[in-house]
């Protein structure tokens, strides 16, 4: 629950809103995008999806390949039990992003995405 809190005040600090014009109370809404990646292999991702996140094998996350450009994107990472997620989060963190978390599991993504549809309704 502690770790769904974290997330959930994180992604919402990315969303950050600022007043354009204080009479007309008009919000822009600053966008930096957070990134989910899942780990896991092809077989698990079809018995377990996880809708919004970008499938990208632990074998094919030292490629870099489907990656974001920026280093400071926000970055999610999250397998079956959390294991290959904190592989993943070395690998990444070696090739210089900065902004890297380890969520555990597809189950944590999915009550993240979940949350996040309730409260945007």
């Amino acid at each position: 629950m502690r770790l769904l809190f974290l997330l959930l005040s994180t992604l919402f600090a990315l969303s950050c809103t600022k007043a354009e014009n204080q009479s007309t109370k008009t919000v822009n809404k600053l966008e930096m995008k957070t990134v989910a990646i899942d780990v896991r292999s092809q077989a698990e991702l079809e018995t377990s999806p996880a809708p919004g996140a970008i499938h990208i094998p632990l074998s094919k996350i030292e490629g870099g390949h489907g990656l974001p450009e920026d280093k400071k994107t926000p970055i999610l990472v999250f397998c079956e039990a959390g294991g290959r997620a904190s592989s993943a989060k070395s690998i990444l963190e070696t090739k210089g992003y900065t902004n890297v978390k380890n969520i555990k599991d597809w189950r944590a993504w999915n009550k993240l995405q979940a949350s996040n549809s309730q409260v945007s309704e």
